[in-house]
């Protein structure tokens, strides 16, 4: 007798918050589960997760009893009810920048070729919860520029959203970005810069916080940048590869100088600069 088939693995997590996320981008009409498994199966390839309808459905219907404040976090913000993002007026010029740097990157993904204009509808909405998270990160930091803010600030959004969204509740482990702001928190052209790097390494090596490495994470969940593009899979909803990634587009499309990628990389690892890059320098002075 053939034995029976064990049933289908548990839904990954990063599939669960991707559903979610579609289901909330349009609270007028929002997607079916029909069109939500279909974007999921796109966004699949050949090798990728694809759920079953009944496990989107499940999701979908955990979602709609879920509370209201959590709901309202996971919405599309709205200039008009920035209530439900809990920010001030006085946060709306701030959180637009981050928000138009974000369309940026879209945008020149489409001139590069790497997206079509069609698939960022399928993309992740600026919704109230990363509103917030933007205008928390400028008030700890308030000299970043609104591209590296919002990769700050998507950072906690994700780590939030897994505490709120997954079955198991996982903790917000935030504690190498909140080293990191509350050390360093400025771009390399600061007049505080180095004396703060200098601190914030001396930390580092007294073990007083934890460093910021390209593999730090807050939970083992796959986590997708819609900016870059790239998926990680080695750490968490922190990755610095997405920054990374984002720098190195940033000095590719000629917004920034080799020195200043060079530069916010050191600064956003607490390292310092490398002889051969401060060689670099020297040579195209």
């Amino acid at each position: 007798m053939q034995a029976r088939m064990r049933g289908r693995p548990r839904l990954p997590d990063d599939v669960r918050l991707k559903i979610v996320q579609k289901r909330a981008r349009s609270p007028g009409s929002p997607p079916s589960i029909d069109v939500i498994l279909r974007e999921l199966d796109e966004e699949a390839g050949d090798d990728g997760y694809r759920p079953s309808r009944g496990s989107v459905q499940n999701v979908v219907h955990q979602w709609g009893k879920e509370v209201e404040a959590i709901r309202d976090r996971e919405l599309p913000f709205q200039w008009h009810q920035l209530e439900k993002a809990g920010i001030p007026w006085e946060a709306g010029e701030w959180v637009g920048r981050c928000d138009a740097a974000r369309i940026k990157g879209y945008i020149d993904l489409v001139g590069e070729g790497r997206v079509d204009i069609e698939s960022l509808q399928s993309f992740s909405k600026f919704t109230n919860r990363l509103a917030r998270w933007c205008w928390r990160v400028h008030l700890v930091a308030p000299d970043l520029p609104p591209i590296i803010a919002l990769e700050m600030a998507r950072a906690y959004d994700q780590a939030e959203m897994a505490h709120d969204l997954l079955p198991s509740h996982p903790p917000m482990q935030t504690d190498v970005i909140d080293g990191w702001l509350s050390l360093v928190g400025v771009g390399p052209k600061h007049d505080e810069y180095k004396e703060r790097k200098a601190l914030y390494i001396k930390a580092v090596e007294a073990q007083l916080v934890p460093r910021m490495t390209v593999s730090a994470g807050f939970q083992e969940v796959q986590q997708t940048s819609d900016l870059t593009g790239l998926t990680t899979t080695t750490g968490g909803l922190w990755p610095l590869q997405q920054t990374g990634a984002l720098i190195n587009r940033l000095q590719l499309i000629g917004e920034i100088s080799k020195e200043e990628a060079d530069e916010w990389r050191n600064a956003l690892m607490g390292r310092e600069t490398t002889q051969e890059e401060s060689d670099g320098k020297a040579t195209r002075k």
